[in-house]
């Protein structure tokens, strides 16, 4: 979104040269989308047309330098966050206007030889307030949501364990 019209442009920043380059450009036109990587893979979900919010998936391979849509969401939504731990993209909160008190998150878990295939599956909610355009980031098992929208600027931090650990002793 440049303020007039949806884009389908993505670029790369190189720190070292301070140059921006242009990409191949995304399958949809869209703005307010949300992103995470696996691997060397990006994947670019949900977002607006501009019409309404969008549950695509989309995944970038920067060595082929081109696009592949992968499985759609269940619900479609903008503003969400995501973030990845190990090879699952965790999409939480965002906007959904179809009248849905029932909000779930969701997660993708892609093929690791297709990461163009994969399967998405729907968690409850560990957020203590739904919000919009939250900040989403991971470490070792954790996630973080801070910040984002409901009703005002919400300047919380939550956080959420999605993967836990079992050390067996050996005998």
């Amino acid at each position: 979104w440049d303020g007039d019209a949806y884009l389908d442009v993505s670029y790369r920043y190189n720190a070292r040269q301070n140059e921006w380059q242009e990409l191949a450009p995304m399958p949809s036109k869209r703005a307010f989308t949300t992103a995470g990587t696996i691997g060397r893979h990006i994947y670019v979900v949900g977002g607006t047309d501009g019409q309404s919010e969008l549950s695509i998936c989309e995944v970038y391979d920067p060595n082929a330098n081109e696009w592949d849509t992968c499985p759609s969401m269940h619900m479609p939504r903008s503003g969400a966050g995501a973030a990845a731990i190990g090879d699952i993209l965790y999409v939480i909160g965002g906007v959904e206007h179809q009248d849905n008190d029932d909000f779930q998150n969701e997660f993708l878990t892609p093929d690791s030889a297709d990461p163009s295939s994969g399967t998405w599956q729907l968690f409850a909610s560990p957020l203590e307030q739904e919000r919009f355009y939250p900040g989403v980031a991971a470490s070792d098992t954790t996630l973080y949501i801070g910040g984002g929208w409901k009703e005002g600027m919400l300047d919380t931090v939550q956080s959420c364990q999605v993967i836990f650990r079992i050390y067996l002793p050996l005998q």
